[in-house]
Order: structure tokens, then C-alpha cells, then sequence
């Protein structure tokens, strides 16, 4: 925008409301392209029986598209710029409400990995359960076990968040749209080969 000072509160509130459409598209595009990849590839693997070959390799790397995927997800709807003096909003609850069951479940359940197992390591989430065995007299070793909490959702979940994502994604064009014919007129202006650097 050219400034700020003349512009009234509701076109700046509008401005920022573009802001987050602009941000959550890409956001949600990430988490989309990441699990057609997922999904295409070889990333599942046997998480109790060691196998070999490149199990190793399959499984870090499945791993880590899975804590993308989610973070991606995620991120309209985790309370961004709490401490920006120009705070961009998060995403409006209505375009969660604009999906199905099925959608909104695998939406509470991404955004449940998010805050507890992707973002955090909530002990609830590990489950620890620790014990110790005596292998000697005097000698013991402590064993632990817990839940898997970097395995990878499901399909069906990874083909939700795609269609989610979609939904998301052509909501959001639609909302782009109207808003950017409703600011065109504040924002500045530039011709096709002007150095907009400048």
C-alpha cells in the first residue's frame, strides 16, 4: 500500500485478511504436494520388523514428509503473529465448517499431531513407560517403551488433508478474488517493465 495514513481501519483489516489468504494458499499447496509425494512413493514401512535395503532411508524419510505434511496443515490455523504490531489474522473458522465429517475429524486429528507430537513432544503423546531389568546382581538396565509418535498417517488421512487442502485452496481463490477488485484501488501501481524495486 502507498500509506497507511488515510486509509480507513476496515481496508487495512481487509489487507490483512488478503494477507492470510496469500500465506495459507502456499501453506496449504506445501501440505497438498507433500502427500501426492507421500503417497506416490515407497514411505510405509514395517515399523516393528526391521527390513533391509533401504528401510532406513524410506522410513526417516517418511517420517519427515509426515511432520511437513501436518506442519503445513497447521499453520493457518495456529495463532500466528501474536507479538506483530501488524498482526495478520489466522484463517476464519468458516472454511473448516465447509467440511465434511470425514474432512473435519481428519482436520481436529492433524492439528491434535501438530500441537502435541510435531510442534512439541507432550509427554501424553509419548506415553513413556519405564521400567528397569536386573540382567546382574547389582546391574540393571533401564527399558522404555512408547507410543510410536512419528509414524505416518494413514492413507485415507494423507488423502483427506489433500482434498482438504483442495477445498481450502479454491475457497480461498474466490475469497482472493473479491477482495483484491475491493483494494485495488489503495494498493500502488506499476506497469509492466517498471523497476517495482525502486
Amino acid at each position: 500500500m502507498d500509506s497507511t495514513k488515510n486509509i480507513p481501519d476496515e481496508i487495512l483489516g481487509k489487507s490483512k485478511q488478503l494477507q492470510r489468504l496469500l500465506i495459507s494458499y502456499n501453506d496449504f499447496k506445501h501440505a497438498s504436494e507433500v502427500g501426492h509425494y507421500f503417497l506416490e512413493g515407497d514411505y510405509y514401512v514395517d515399523r516393528v520388523e526391521w527390513d533391509e535395503g533401504d528401510y532406513y532411508e524410506r522410513r526417516i524419510i517418511g517420517e519427515a514428509m509426515n511432520c511437513a505434511m501436518i506442519v503445513s496443515y497447521s499453520r493457518p490455523f495456529s495463532g500466528n503473529d501474536k507479538t506483530a504490531l501488524f498482526k495478520i489474522p489466522d484463517l476464519p473458522g468458516r472454511y473448516v465448517r465447509q467440511l465434511d465429517k470425514n474432512g473435519r475429524e481428519t482436520h481436529r486429528s492433524i492439528l491434535k499431531d501438530r500441537n502435541f507430537i510435531m510442534a512439541h513432544s507432550d509427554s501424553r503423546a509419548w506415553d513413556l513407560n519405564l521400567q528397569f531389568i536386573e540382567v546382574a546382581k547389582g546391574k540393571k538396565i533401564l527399558l522404555f517403551d512408547h507410543e510410536d509418535t512419528r509414524a505416518p498417517m494413514s492413507k485415507e488421512n494423507i488423502e483427506t488433508l489433500i482434498s482438504n487442502c483442495n477445498l481450502f485452496m479454491d475457497s480461498i481463490i474466490e475469497a482472493r478474488q473479491s477482495l483484491e477488485e475491493e483494494l485495488y484501488k489503495f494498493f500502488k501501481k506499476y506497469q509492466a517493465g517498471d523497476n517495482i524495486d525502486a
